[in-house]
C-alpha cells in the first residue's frame, strides 16, 4: 500500500520535474509502468502470504470448530429426546434429566415403575438412531 502512494507521488514529482515534452511523457510512462510491475509484484506476494496463513488458520481452527459442532450437536440431541418424553403419555419424564456426552445419551433421574423407564430407554434410542448410545441411568422411585 505504501509502495503504491510512493509511486503515484514519484509519477508526480516526475510529471512536474520533467515537464510535458514528448521525451518526459515517454519517461514517466515507463517510470509509472515498472512502478506498477513492482506494485503488482508485491500484491501477489501479499495474496500468496495471505492465501497460506488463512489455510494455517484453517488447520489449527478445526479442532475448535469439531468440539463446538459436537456440543452443538449433543445439546441438539438431549432436546430432541426430551421433547419426545415429554410429549409421550406413557412415560412421567417430570423428574428425567438428559444429557448428551460423547455420543451417548444419558437419562437420569427418576421414574415411578420399571415399565416407564424401559420405555423412556426406547424412545430415546428411537431419537438417538445408530449415531448415539443410550445410558439409562434412572432410578424406580415413587413420584
Amino acid at each position: 500500500m505504501i509502495r503504491a502512494y510512493l509511486a503515484i507521488l514519484s509519477v508526480a514529482f516526475g510529471a512536474s520535474l520533467i515537464g510535458c515534452t514528448p521525451q518526459g511523457r515517454e519517461d514517466m510512462a515507463q517510470g509509472a509502468e515498472k512502478m506498477g510491475e513492482g506494485i503488482r509484484k508485491d500484491a501477489d506476494a501479499t495474496g500468496k502470504v495471505l492465501k497460506e496463513k488463512g489455510a494455517e488458520l484453517n488447520e489449527k481452527m478445526k479442532p475448535v470448530i469439531n468440539n463446538a459442532k459436537e456440543k452443538m450437536d449433543a445439546g441438539t440431541m438431549s432436546a430432541r429426546v426430551k421433547d419426545v418424553l415429554n410429549q409421550t403419555k406413557t412415560v412421567d419424564s417430570s423428574h428425567i434429566n438428559v444429557d448428551t456426552d460423547n455420543a451417548v445419551v444419558h437419562l437420569k433421574g427418576s421414574v415411578p415403575t420399571e415399565e416407564q423407564k424401559a420405555e423412556a430407554e426406547r424412545l430415546a434410542q428411537g431419537v438417538a438412531g445408530n449415531d448415539y448410545k443410550v445410558s439409562n441411568e434412572l432410578a424406580v422411585a415413587a413420584h
